[in-house]
């Protein structure tokens, strides 16, 4: 998490919970995009959830999703604390709290 300028921090999350229509995917890697330098040398307002472009495995899929995509490799670009979820598949968002 960065907290403002040049200021990291390593914080605990409560685990997800897939709600209906929506599937958790456990993240496998992430990147920091230049939106995140911009944050780091203070030119973003805090906080900001760092590495919240990720792909990994859907590791649990809620009511309403095919079974199916269980262990799918999916990616996600957006977080809920930057702007909202963004989907992993058309039709089917990520959780708002699928956060890494």
């Amino acid at each position: 998490m960065w907290n403002g300028p040049e200021e990291m921090a390593i914080e605990q999350v409560p685990e997800p919970v897939v709600e209906p229509g929506t599937v958790i995917v456990g993240p496998g890697a992430a990147g920091l995009c230049d939106s995140e330098v911009e944050g780091y040398l203070g030119n973003r307002t805090p906080p900001l959830v760092m590495g919240h472009e990720f792909a990994g495995t859907v590791a649990e899929v809620g009511e309403g999703v095919s079974p199916s995509w269980s262990e799918k490799r999916r990616r996600s670009t957006r977080s809920p604390r930057t702007g909202g979820a963004d989907s992993v598949a058309p039709g089917i968002p990520t959780s708002a709290r699928t956060t890494p």
